[in-house]
């Protein structure tokens, strides 16, 4: 409805529904809740997350390794076992994305090796994100 997709961010594929109700229910609902209530900063911990992690992850996405990745043509078909197919996304139209993880991929390497500055790294970030 709003073209957002929980994707698996070592594969790129959307995740199960199995792994979705894990992330849902009990990470970010029983997890974050109970430790919420015992410890009220948990779920500001969780939401504010997002602004410090270099990709954008919430804190129950870390713990679930996913992703959530807006896609306003949708996601492609995902023939391929590897994950998304070559040429799914590419600048400016639907294909590419392989390309597009791999350069994000590398780009988030050199900014954590210190080679691009937290500047350059989100300028590059965002070119790459509108390419998508």
């Amino acid at each position: 409805m709003v073209n957002t997709y929980i994707l698996d961010i070592d594969t790129g594929q959307p995740v199960s529904a199995g792994r979705v109700w894990v992330r849902e229910v009990l990470v970010k609902i029983l997890l974050i809740t109970v430790v919420g209530v015992v410890l009220v900063v948990a779920d500001l911990v969780n939401s504010l997350w997002v602004f410090f992690d270099k990709n954008r992850q919430a804190l129950h996405d870390k713990i679930v390794s996913t992703i959530v990745v807006y896609a306003p043509f949708g996601l492609p078909a995902l023939s391929s076992p590897g994950g998304i197919p070559s040429g799914a996304f590419s600048s400016g139209s639907v294909g590419g994305m392989d390309d597009s993880v791999a350069k994000l991929r590398e780009l988030a390497k050199l900014h954590a090796e210190g080679i691009l500055t937290d500047d350059e790294y989100e300028r590059k970030r965002k070119e790459i994100a509108e390419h998508l």
